[in-house]
């Protein structure tokens, strides 16, 4: 069943969608495709008016758990605690790791230590050091900067930005909103933020962007293309060789320039290592593909790939393990006589821990992924829930209704359909769907 099923009209979405396993106006891609019914305008009108206000009343009942008001912080004051440090230190780390060419090297000390560094020092490598935690480190306002500058003039803003998305995405509401109390925070100065004119203004919300793509691709399916997801079925109708679905994919997961932060939790669902898709790189075939001759020279083959190709594309899946993975490797350690605790220690060492969320690995819709897929929706929709709640504290007026069209444009969007923005209707060669 879809995510707010009973309160968002997906069925009104995805009736305007047909399921097409050659789209020309789509360079021949297999994926979804407007219908172009005569109402479709009001109808996708009336989807996006009701996915918004959903988000506003569910960011009213959010909300309304925490204090009305919160005593503006002062600018040396801890608005991260102790506790609150250690519960974030393993993520923290992981992306400054990502970006350590621009940020330093970052210590591997247990998250239990917490760093004593108050005055600001050079050497500091604790993944959150002690000035990163106090209200002033949060007042920082991006302005922009020129080509292979951004880290020159942004690193603590950055780095600050960072820590704000990732206590958004754990829903660490009650100290975001601790934060957003004070008038000075520099939050909403980075909606737009950009590495550079290179780059996309997406770096202050890339964290909702891929929340909400994923939460509108997967939904559509479930709710109105069953036939694509339903055991048994056939190639040419896997949802996953789609167009739509490979790009999404390929967007919420794949490594960036600016922050890879953002991708962490879909990685986990979609059982996609760092790496295994980069987002600012071409694709590179295999050899051993059988297609290869074909798409020689495309540099996007979305939807024209089976999936197991499209993963393989720029490099050879990695192995991913699961909980029940770990846990299984664990078991034999100990069968062989060894103790828990050593047991432990070599899976530890060995770095082999769960970095997969779904039993049926590289297909969330399949019945025995149910559990899974749930907690995903929900994390997703809470991204969005509580993006909204942070905006509203910042003064910021998140604009929903343009982005659902713009994403509903980058995965839906082809030739007819960008002469329908210029007010043409398509010719007849291009209603194939009739």
């Amino acid at each position: 069943m879809s995510h707010q099923a009973h309160n968002i009209p997906w069925n009104v979405f995805g009736s305007n969608l047909k399921f097409r396993t050659k789209i020309p106006c789509a360079d021949d891609a297999t994926s979804l495709h407007f219908r172009f019914k005569p109402t479709q305008g009001k109808e996708l009108t009336y989807f996006v008016d009701t996915f918004t206000r959903n988000v506003h009343e569910h960011a009213d009942s959010e909300r309304r758990k925490y204090p009305e008001a919160y005593e503006v912080p002062g600018l040396d004051d801890i608005v991260l605690d102790d506790s609150l440090t250690r519960k974030m230190t393993h993520a923290v780390r992981l992306w400054r790791s990502e970006r350590r060419d621009k940020l330093g090297e970052v210590d591997e000390k247990p998250t239990t230590e917490l760093c004593h560094h108050s005055e600001p020092d050079q050497r500091c490598r604790c993944p959150l050091s002690y000035n990163q935690r106090r209200m002033g480190s949060f007042f920082h306002k991006y302005r922009w900067s020129d080509c292979y500058k951004f880290f020159d003039d942004h690193k603590d803003g950055y780095i600050s930005l960072e820590v704000f998305k990732t206590l958004l995405m754990h829903g660490e509401m009650d100290t975001l909103l601790k934060i957003c109390a004070h008038p000075g925070v520099g939050f909403p100065s980075w909606w737009d933020a950009r590495l550079c004119s290179c780059y996309p203004p997406d770096l202050g919300r890339d964290y909702l962007e891929n929340a909400l793509d994923a939460y509108l691709v997967l939904n559509i399916f479930l709710s109105s293309f069953p036939k694509s997801w339903a055991p048994g079925r056939s190639l040419d109708q896997d949802y996953r060789r789609t167009r739509i679905y490979q790009m999404m994919i390929l967007r919420v997961t794949g490594t960036r320039q600016a922050s890879e932060l953002a991708t962490h939790p879909h990685r986990q669902v979609f059982g996609i290592a760092r790496g295994q898709l980069n987002s600012y790189s071409g694709f590179k075939y295999p050899m051993t593909t059988k297609r290869q001759d074909k798409f020689c020279g495309t540099d996007q083959p979305y939807g024209r790939l089976t999936y197991e190709e499209f993963l393989e594309s720029q490099k050879t899946i990695d192995f991913l393990p699961s909980v029940s993975d770990v846990l299984h490797v664990r078991w034999i350690l100990c069968e062989k006589g060894l103790p828990g605790e050593i047991a432990q220690l070599i899976l530890d060492k060995a770095l082999y821990k769960p970095q997969r969320r779904l039993k049926v690995p590289h297909d969330p819709l399949h019945p025995e992924n149910i559990e899974e897929l749930n907690k995903y929706l929900k994390f997703c929709w809470q991204v969005l829930v509580r993006s909204e709640v942070v905006a509203r504290e910042t003064g910021m007026n998140i604009p929903w209704k343009d982005l659902v069209s713009e994403s509903t444009d980058r995965l839906l969007g082809c030739s007819c359909r960008k002469l329908l923005g210029r007010g043409e209707p398509p010719n007849d060669d291009l209603l194939w769907f009739k």
